[in-house]
């Protein structure tokens, strides 16, 4: 009876020692498959997992092989970044890091695609200035005489009246600003009288506001024009969600292809553009809330365009607006845009949706 126990115990022990000798060459070889296929977490996983091994031989080409593999990863993070900022300014930072990296093509096509979005800007002209929705900067100008008679060097008087247009400027500027939409029913200005924080902060940023091109002088008058980011840092969204967004960094793998671009007709015809739309389904059921994505993402969901280029990728989907303001997407499109926002709080590349401007 004792020998019949002993068989299974002695077999039991072979298999063990059996998996503590193939422990390297399992994890290097799962680990060498998964880099060779870009999943560089799992890579990563897998040969951190054999450094650990009783087996391991004395001299390995393993840490080149995590060192690869966490380049690869590196590299993949800062292409989502470029993807989710979908700015001139991202791509070229990606470029500069990477100059021949695996996404460079991408990168070209997609730096050639907000240049020709750029060329027909949705712009909103108000009685103090305007608003690029396109390429998302705020613009107003400042007029002041040139004094001779106070200022009789002809320096000093053009001096004293650039500073005089740059004050009328940024009045302009603060103005035009406080006009944007946040929602439908609430402007900067609402949100400027609710909080003096924001306040402050909104006037702080129009306080850096950057001149256009030089002071213009022409028939006695001096013109400045002064321009302020509405996204980023330094802009008008960092000064209206103050929280520092939280940016989700993810450990698993996602693939490198690219998901469907989304583009939204909005139904309303010559419709305000509005900075953070809020989303729902055909039930009322609240799919997103802009501002909440803003908080924690630092940017808008939405981009403002008025040309698209008709890649089988782009998905064109028409949604109404509900009393709320919110806007209602088809049930057909539900789906996708659902699959867009996992991509994005799962911490992978997907571009903002695009607004199709009437």
């Amino acid at each position: 009876m004792k020998t019949v126990l002993l068989i299974p115990a002695i077999l039991l022990c072979a298999v063990c020692a059996s998996a503590q000798q193939d422990c390297f060459d399992t994890r290097y070889r799962k680990g060498k498959t998964a880099c060779g296929i870009r999943q560089f977490s799992t890579a990563i996983q897998q040969f951190t997992a054999a450094r650990d091994c009783s087996d391991k031989p004395p001299n390995t080409d393993l840490e080149d092989w995590i060192r690869r593999s966490q380049q690869g990863l590196d590299e993949r993070k800062a292409w989502y970044r470029a993807v989710n900022a979908d700015s001139r300014e991202s791509y070229r930072r990606y470029l500069d890091h990477y100059p021949g990296g695996y996404y460079q093509q991408r990168a070209g096509d997609a730096l050639k695609r907000l240049e020709d979005i750029s060329e027909k800007p949705v712009r909103e002209t108000t009685p103090s200035g305007s608003i690029d929705w396109t390429q998302e900067y705020v613009e107003a100008s400042g007029q002041a005489v040139i004094n001779r008679e106070k200022w009789p060097n002809e320096a000093q008087a053009i001096a004293m009246a650039t500073r005089g247009a740059e004050v009328l400027a940024k009045a302009n500027l603060l103005e035009t600003a406080a006009g944007v939409q946040i929602r439908r029913s609430t402007t900067v200005k609402d949100m400027m009288t609710e909080s003096d924080l924001i306040q402050t902060q909104v006037q702080g940023v129009v306080k850096s506001a950057r001149p256009v091109g030089e002071p213009i002088v022409a028939n006695g008058m001096v013109t400045v024009t002064l321009r302020m980011p509405v996204i980023g840092p330094g802009g008008l969204t960092a000064s209206l969600l103050p929280i520092a967004p939280t940016l989700p960094d993810h450990t698993f793998d996602l693939p490198d292809s690219e998901p469907v671009e989304l583009i939204l007709r909005v139904g309303a015809v010559n419709q305000q553009p509005v900075l953070f739309p809020s989303f729902t389904n055909e039930n009322g059921a609240l799919l997103l809330d802009g501002a909440t994505f803003g908080r924690q993402y630092g940017e808008p969901a939405v981009r403002y365009i008025q040309t698209v280029d008709m890649t089988s990728e782009a998905r064109i989907i028409d949604v109404t607006e509900d009393a709320q303001g919110n806007w209602v997407l088809p049930a057909s499109a539900t789906s996708d845009f659902q699959n867009w926002l996992k991509i994005r709080e799962s911490g992978g590349g997907v571009v903002p949706i695009r607004v199709l401007s009437r």
